[in-house]
């Protein structure tokens, strides 16, 4: 009888599965390592630190800047620090400004009418002013006029409410009523003209007065701005530039396949195996053939 076959164990799946992560868990360490380089820069450097061990890392990246930015870096965080208290004391020198409405009451007040709003009254008044420096000139004019006449009248022998008298002093009544109706008007003109000026002088002085006081609440404002532009301009500050570096390019290897190799191993070994069967059975029949022979021979002796 020929011999048994030989077989080779099989392999246990816990320990290829152990190994498969192992391969998997090296291989992700040996990435990050190939990921993780230094750069420099004209500004500064980034450098990569592993605080771990080999088997858990555990990466830290440092940027470091160059020493002229740094020496800027510097320069700008002591003058922040520095405006920032001064802001914080401009805050609290400017709270109680800050804090109340602004008050217009010292600013002298809008105005809105112009001579009192009574543009009637003050045209009147022109014009009666004017009217009566006119009839101060008529009065005594026409009263000796009409003296004078009365006497040339009598002279004549012209009774009074005789019809050549009413005549004569309804002619001259027409003539007084026609000058005193002249001065009339060119009151009413000059009087016009007289308060379409002093309207246009009260305009003015409006403007002013209002001119001055939105001057003021303008100054008011503008110092209360200042204040805020002061403070918000003493918080605000220039940055440092930081390194501008390039994002590494992902650097990937292939995983060991453990379990493949397990797999060939096993095979390799059962060929192995069931060649060594294969010649040993050819051996035990060559020598049960010779045996067989040796046998056949003796007994014919």
């Amino acid at each position: 009888m020929g011999k048994s076959a030989k077989t080779t164990p099989p392999t246990d799946p816990v320990a290829a599965a152990n190994a498969q992560t192992a391969s998997a868990i090296a291989t992700a360490n040996y990435d990050a390592k190939l990921n993780r380089y230094d750069q420099n820069t004209p500004t500064g450097s980034v450098t990569w630190q592993n605080v771990g061990t080999d088997t858990n890392p555990k990466w830290v990246q440092n940027t470091s800047l160059a020493p002229g930015q740094q020496q800027i870096q510097n320069n700008n965080t002591n003058a922040q620090i520095g405006t920032s208290n001064l802001a914080n004391q401009l805050v609290g020198n400017s709270f109680q400004y800050l804090n109340r409405p602004v008050d217009p009451s010292g600013l002298p007040a809008i105005q809105n009418t112009v001579n009192g709003g009574n543009l009637d009254q003050a045209r009147q008044q022109a014009q009666d002013a004017v009217y009566k420096q006119q009839t101060s000139m008529l009065d005594p004019q026409y009263q000796q006029q009409e003296e004078q006449l009365r006497a040339q009248l009598a002279n004549q022998g012209i009774t009074q409410g005789s019809e050549a008298y009413n005549n004569a002093m309804d002619n001259f009544s027409r003539q007084k009523d026609f000058a005193y109706s002249q001065a009339r008007n060119s009151a009413v003109t000059a009087g016009n003209d007289l308060a379409n000026q002093q309207f246009g002088q009260g305009v003015q002085s409006a403007q002013l007065n209002n001119s001055a006081a939105l001057q003021g609440l303008n100054s008011l404002f503008s110092l209360r701005g200042n204040a805020l532009n002061e403070i918000q301009s003493l918080l605000g500050g220039s940055q440092v530039n930081t390194p501008q570096v390039s994002q590494p390019g992902q650097i990937n290897t292939a995983n060991t396949d453990v379990a493949s190799n397990f797999y060939a191993s096993q095979q390799q070994a059962q060929s192995n195996a069931n060649a060594k069967n294969a010649a040993d059975n050819a051996n035990t029949q060559a020598g049960a053939s010779i045996l067989s022979a040796v046998l056949m021979a003796a007994m014919m002796a």
